[in-house]
């Protein structure tokens, strides 16, 4: 199964990515951007070539009664954190960026030198901004870094997904 494919075999793959964490959309039947990427967190967990194609091979991890469950990345930092911006580096930097990897802020690893708040990660920074209707200045600040780690992101990441 790929990208573009519909139909009962693709909501099946929904059915039991969403069981496992993997996949937070609707249940539709559609291949897309959301059943994508958890296609390519669940080839992740497994160490397998993220490219979002849910191979025969990759089913059959899936439907193993030995398939991971998805573990969300890092939690929330700590109270009193310092605001992240253009030029900052190091491990809460790294955080945010797999959080916005995870939220399709960032659609692609490659996009960002991970652990370095670059270009593109105060592009993705300003998205999320902007779809939670805040002012977009491309700072994670206490606010932005509470919020983005909380289920509340995944409302405004989905959004324009529904239905998978």
């Amino acid at each position: 199964l790929k990208p573009g494919d519909s139909g009962t075999q693709v909501k099946k793959l929904q059915k039991r990515l969403k069981a496992l964490g993997y996949f937070e959309g609707s249940i539709g039947g559609n291949y897309k951007k959301l059943t994508t990427d958890a296609v390519k967190r669940f080839q992740k967990a497994l160490g397998f070539k993220q490219d979002g194609v849910a191979t025969v091979e990759l089913q059959m991890e899936l439907f193993s009664d030995s398939a991971p469950v998805y573990e969300k990345s890092s939690s929330a930092p700590e109270p009193g954190s310092q605001s992240l911006k253009r030029g900052d580096t190091g491990d809460a930097v790294k955080a945010l960026q797999n959080r916005l990897i995870e939220l399709g802020y960032i659609k692609n690893e490659g996009d960002v030198k991970l652990g370095t708040f670059d270009k593109n990660t105060m592009l993705a920074v300003i998205d999320a901004q902007n779809a939670r209707g805040q002012d977009s200045d491309g700072i994670a600040d206490e606010a932005f870094l509470t919020y983005i780690y909380s289920d509340d992101a995944w409302t405004y990441a989905l959004a324009e997904y529904e239905g998978g």
